[in-house]
């Protein structure tokens, strides 16, 4: 199944992406490029997971539980590294439920985030 964008849409963003570069974004701007990249995979994600468990609800579940393993186990390694300096368990525990949420919307757990309000700068 092709997206309604298709080819066009990597084209515009390789176009896009060939003429910018992060050196120089201010930190708020970094923030908002993250948070419109995570909006933009969570939307792709729930899609997929909802095409895969249209098409086979079993391959889609345990699809689901690889990846939740991965990320889990992903979280706690860096937990036990320390790897986001002094503020680790508040960067890691917030990622995790950042993630928790993707995936029980991903589930059909969840409702849909409203994409204007994960826009909006808190």
């Amino acid at each position: 199944m092709q997206s309604t964008l298709g080819h066009s849409a990597r084209a515009a963003m390789l176009w896009v992406s060939e003429g910018l570069s992060m050196a120089g974004l201010s930190s708020d701007d970094e923030q908002a490029a993250d948070r419109l990249a995570f909006q933009l995979l969570h939307d792709a994600f729930c899609e997929l997971a909802g095409v895969l468990k249209r098409a086979n609800t079993a391959a889609s579940d345990k699809m689901l539980d690889v990846i939740e393993d991965r990320m889990v186990a992903a979280l706690s390694r860096l937990y036990a590294d320390r790897a986001e300096g002094v503020n680790s368990d508040e960067v890691i525990t917030a990622a995790g439920e950042r993630l928790s949420a993707v995936l029980d919307e991903a589930r059909g757990l969840s409702a849909p985030r409203n994409a204007t309000s994960s826009s909006t700068k808190t």
